[in-house]
């Protein structure tokens, strides 16, 4: 009886190695009728650029913004912030929330 069960499992098994054999055939991650990355982008952004050029390296500057940056932050914990640009008018628009004598 182990005889009769055992050869035809095998043959379905053998059957189903070759039938899956044959999915081997397309690469999943080469399919030629999908979408492919052309370069689209990359152009579009080039064309939007000032300078093409910055896209691929970056410019070089005569003085070095992080240590401006950090000037700016060390008078201000040394207690010696720069005073504010003054526009010379006196209406009093300063920016700053108006405060009323009222109090709660």
């Amino acid at each position: 009886m182990r005889n009769t069960v055992t050869k035809p499992l095998l043959a379905l098994a053998a059957l189903s190695l070759l039938a899956l054999a044959g999915c081997n055939q397309i690469d999943p991650l080469k399919r030629p009728y999908m979408w492919e990355e052309t370069g689209v982008n990359k152009s579009n952004i080039a064309a939007m650029a000032a300078n093409p050029a910055d896209l691929n390296h970056g410019r070089d500057t005569p003085q070095h913004r992080v240590r401006l940056e950090s000037d700016s932050v060390e008078s201000l914990y040394a207690g010696k912030p720069k005073p504010l640009l003054s526009t010379g008018s006196s209406s009093g628009s300063s920016g700053a929330p108006a405060t009323t004598g009222g109090g709660s």
